[in-house]
């Protein structure tokens, strides 16, 4: 596993760096967004997934929040939606917080055996369950298809925090999980630090051993995980831990057998933050916001124990002055934008802002501006990214500036 690891020290070096590469104003060397598909509406939208049909055609794979996703060619002259799945009437999206269908993804072996897995939320009581669907060719995918392959409790009382993101390994096939820290300030519930729940920590499973149907867990544990067999009460599926609200989760293929796990941790007060995940790494929170100290007053009762060195520092982050909400995105692999090639494209909500994340330079950048409330990214079968604004459209990065004009430092 590819990741960066550090001292604080470095850490600070590094993250200097990367936030003098993102200015605060709007040069003439942003690009713009642009609308595509205007003739498709996705109020709501939480994730965008591509995969190919039976006959190689691109599908674009489009999540709402109210627990519907659409699917369309994005190739057609004028594209029409289809419903793919429709679980409305068993998903909590009606609330105030964050709840509803949050994610998607597709089984390795999708093109034989057909598996997808989403992450919803559920009431009485609040949970977060991750199924497995069959897609058997009906449309909308039949619920009876459904199995669930892990169920987890949320405090009662609050409706945040409960992630969403989820993505398949493409070194082993492990499904990873992104789970909040249980929702309220400044991790009230004290999850994030603590190894014997699975809140606030990104989740490493096998389900390539699942069964057929029935009630969770349909998973094992992958060999390797970093608490597999521990005798201390750890939970098994536990890859890393020390998150707030990882939203968004990509993994990078670095060659054959090694891989890069991307992660955008959403803050409290102050800083939005971009991590590079690695095996039994703690992320800080709530020790942490960031590389910044999190009041006394409102830290774990674990945090005085662990010193520094005992956390993984983001690779870039940003002040609220930027932005309030960060939202997690992809390295980039298209040809529309050359000197994007390699960079980790994210945004964020509250601001519109786009940046890029160059791991050769350790530079963030700010690439675009725009109205958009990102709530997600997309990458077609080209490589092209996508960005879900959560009114409803799909954009992408503009051609008519000059983007590709921006060389990396």
């Amino acid at each position: 596993m590819i990741g960066h690891r550090g001292t604080w020290t470095a850490a600070i070096a590094g993250i200097a760096l990367a936030l003098a590469g993102c200015g605060g104003g709007h040069g003439g060397d942003l690009a713009g967004v642009e609308r595509v598909f205007p003739g498709l509406d996705f109020p709501g939208i939480t994730d965008i997934q591509s995969q190919p049909d039976a006959s190689g055609h691109d599908r674009l794979f489009v999540v709402q929040k109210t627990g519907r996703i659409g699917v369309f060619r994005p190739g057609d002259a004028s594209p029409t939606a289809a419903s793919f799945l429709d679980i409305s009437g068993m998903t909590d999206f009606s609330d105030a917080g964050e709840g509803g269908l949050l994610g998607l993804t597709f089984d390795p072996h999708y093109a034989t055996n057909q598996f997808f897995y989403v992450h919803y939320t559920k009431a009485s009581p609040r949970r977060v369950v991750i199924s497995r669907f069959t897609d058997d060719d009906s449309r909308p995918v039949s619920l009876s298809s459904e199995a669930i392959v892990l169920s987890v409790e949320y405090p009662a009382g609050v409706t945040n925090h409960v992630a969403g993101g989820q993505a398949f390994g493409p070194a082993h096939g492990y499904l990873y999980v992104t789970l909040g820290d249980g929702g309220g300030s400044y991790d009230e519930f004290d999850n994030a630090q603590d190894r014997t729940t699975l809140l606030g920590a990104i989740l490493r499973l096998d389900v390539s051993t699942t069964a057929t149907g029935g009630a969770a867990p349909n998973y094992s544990i992958p060999s390797g995980n970093p608490f597999e067999s521990n005798a201390s009460g750890y939970k098994e599926e536990i890859y890393a831990w020390g998150m707030r609200n990882p939203w968004r989760i990509s993994i990078e293929r670095l060659d054959a057998t090694t891989q890069r796990i991307w992660v955008a941790d959403v803050g409290q007060n102050e800083r939005e933050e971009v991590d590079i995940v690695t095996a039994g790494g703690n992320y800080g929170w709530n020790c942490r916001e960031g590389t910044l100290v999190v009041p006394a007053s409102k830290q774990s009762s674990l945090c005085p124990s662990l010193g520094n060195t005992s956390f993984e520092f983001p690779v870039a982050e940003y002040s609220h002055a930027l932005g309030n909400s960060i939202t997690g995105g992809y390295v980039y692999r298209g040809a529309r934008f050359p000197t994007l090639v390699g960079q980790y494209v994210y945004g964020d909500f509250g601001s519109g802002r786009v940046w890029s994340y160059n791991p050769a330079t350790r530079l963030s950048r700010e690439i675009a501006d725009s109205a958009l409330g990102i709530t997600t990214f997309g990458v077609g079968a080209d490589g092209e990214l996508y960005i879900g604004d959560y009114g409803g459209g799909l954009y992408r990065l503009s051609g008519d500036q000059s983007l590709a004009s921006i060389e990396p430092d």
